[in-house]
């Protein structure tokens, strides 16, 4: 019986802990003007841990730190490509929903983003529409095909453990 204690015990240990899952981010603005002249649209996009762990709490909204990878497509089809480090302000319902980086660029009046409180909040998949016309889509990633490595590392000790100590306990058996 310790053998399979023992087992389990080391399949525990080997075997890591699922981290929390990214989620992506994209958000698509309407047509508008910027330095007077006329865009076809914007586009940014950014990736967040599905459940933030430790946010910076606010009145009514929390902070968490992201990198924007954002594109601006002017009239006649001229595009230019950013990648700003930002931190990233999501509200409640009661604040007007939505989310910005503190410098003007976000989404307001729509539906907050979050489920759960401001000290734990969880990402809501799906899409949404604001106010002025943008949408944001927040996405989770295809699930992985093949276990990962640590997790055939505990079958594989987990299976050597039982199969050594069933070979101890029929050699005991014999003596």
């Amino acid at each position: 019986m310790g053998g399979i204690r023992l087992a389990v015990l080391a399949a525990m240990a080997v075997a890591a802990p699922a981290s929390a899952v990214t989620y992506r981010f994209e958000v698509v603005q309407p047509d508008a003007q910027q330095s007077g002249r006329p865009l076809d649209g914007n586009r940014f996009v950014f990736f967040a841990d599905s459940a933030p762990v430790n946010p910076e709490v606010g009145g009514g909204f929390f902070t968490i730190p992201a990198t924007l990878n954002y594109t601006v497509t002017f009239s006649p089809g001229a595009v230019s490509q950013y990648t700003v480090p930002s931190l990233l302000n999501f509200y409640v319902d009661t604040q007007g929903g939505g989310f910005d980086n503190g410098s003007g660029l976000g989404v307001f009046g729509g539906p907050q983003l979050f489920d759960g409180d401001l000290s734990a909040p969880v990402f809501r998949l799906g899409g949404s529409l604001f106010a002025n016309g943008a949408s944001v889509t927040v996405t989770a990633p295809a699930p992985a095909a093949v276990p990962e490595p640590a997790t055939w590392a505990a079958f594989v000790l987990g299976f050597g453990l039982l199969g050594a100590s069933l070979r101890r306990r029929r050699a005991a058996i014999r003596a």
